[in-house]
């Protein structure tokens, strides 16, 4: 229950002027307003200890809370940053500190930007920048560096909030270098498809084109943004009208695509 400071104080006003009059009042006071005094005396101090009995349970629960809070912060999945409009970071969770490879004491208070290659700083600026001019949530991709001096790729995606009416910058961290290194050999997969004079496709578990290669593209008619998200048998199917068992007996065949 929270307290009303100016009601304490104006209750401990109101006693002391009581106390200092007591001697006077006593003397004119029956015995039954003597009675009534003590009584409401007790009943007020009943109600004092049970508000300090509910103060000290909600501090209880208050630290609690915050404690819980911590960890859901400290040993979150992503890393959680703050910064103020400069780039400084100001909190700091144990998952950004590991991700970073440093201690939280000395990642706090230290601007972001030593942590970020060189090549990603105007990067990392134009971020901060944006973030601070809008209102809505901003992402980029950095390649970052441990304190160790290995390099990483990282997303952060950042948004303004307002903290004792100051502007800060609340960040998402995450490492996306297994990410980025799927993505890269997709691409270098894709580049060999177009280069290659064969009819290329590649397909996952349940037949569903992935990768539609030049080749194929120059045969079946279908072009990649058509073909990729279509599966593999009812596509060539529509080019191929015979059956599908028909199809996959004569891609089966020693002699399939031989000349006699």
């Amino acid at each position: 229950m929270p307290v009303d400071q100016k009601y304490i104080r104006s209750l401990r006003q109101k006693a002391e002027k009581a106390l200092a009059e007591a001697p006077e009042k006593l003397a004119l006071m029956s015995g039954s307003h003597l009675q009534r005094l003590v009584h409401e005396l007790s009943v007020r101090q009943i109600e004092l200890e049970m508000q300090s009995e509910e103060l000290r349970l909600s501090r209880e629960q208050l630290e609690q809370s915050r404690g819980e809070y911590a960890d859901l912060y400290d040993f979150a999945p992503v890393g959680y940053l703050t910064f103020d409009k400069t780039g400084l970071v100001t909190r700091a969770n144990l998952t950004a500190c590991g991700l970073l490879g440093v201690e939280r004491s000395l990642l706090v208070k230290q601007p972001f930007v030593l942590f970020v290659h060189p090549e990603s700083r105007d990067l990392f600026y134009f971020h901060v920048r944006k973030v601070v001019e809008t209102t809505t949530a901003q992402a980029c991709q950095l390649v970052l560096k441990r304190k160790d001096g290995t390099l990483f790729d990282a997303h952060l995606e950042s948004v303004a909030a307002q903290v004792d009416g100051q502007p800060v910058i609340n960040a998402i961290l995450t490492d996306i270098t297994e990410r980025k290194r799927t993505e890269d050999a997709l691409r270098r997969q894709a580049a060999l498809l177009d280069l290659s004079p064969d009819a290329i496709m590649v397909c996952d578990m349940d037949g569903t084109i992935t990768l539609w290669g030049h080749g194929a593209e120059m045969l079946y008619g279908w072009t990649g943004d058509e073909a990729r998200g279509q599966l593999a048998h009812a596509l060539l199917k529509t080019r191929f009208p015979e059956p599908r068992e028909q199809i996959d007996r004569q891609a089966r065949s020693p002699g399939s695509g031989r000349a006699n």
